[in-house]
């Protein structure tokens, strides 16, 4: 995952050679889902832009982490994601990280 910045997408949207057409919003940008997580299991995709969890803008790539790695093991979270140009939400239950 990576923050988003309207910059950053401006940036991407005007390069002829991008593969994704990106929305000009802060966020989180979905760059991969790994397979049997938790944000594998609650639907979310590459491409996501994650805008809330539990009802707080999230705007870095950094502040998702540590707002999951608070929430501890097992609790439910619910974000707030822009796909395809829709508002969607997705309920994620934390999972312990696998190494």
């Amino acid at each position: 995952m990576i923050t988003l910045t309207p910059e950053i997408a401006k940036q991407n949207n005007s390069d002829p050679n991008s593969v994704l057409i990106l929305p000009e919003v802060k966020g989180v940008l979905v760059t991969k889902v790994l397979s049997g997580t938790a944000a594998e299991k609650a639907g979310m995709r590459r491409g996501d832009v994650i805008l809330e969890i539990d009802n707080q803008s999230i705007i870095s790539a950094e502040q998702l982490q540590r707002k999951v790695e608070n929430g501890g093991v097992g609790q439910k979270l619910q974000f707030k994601i822009l796909r395809n140009g829709r508002e969607k939400e997705l309920f994620v239950v934390s999972g312990q990280m696998i190494s």
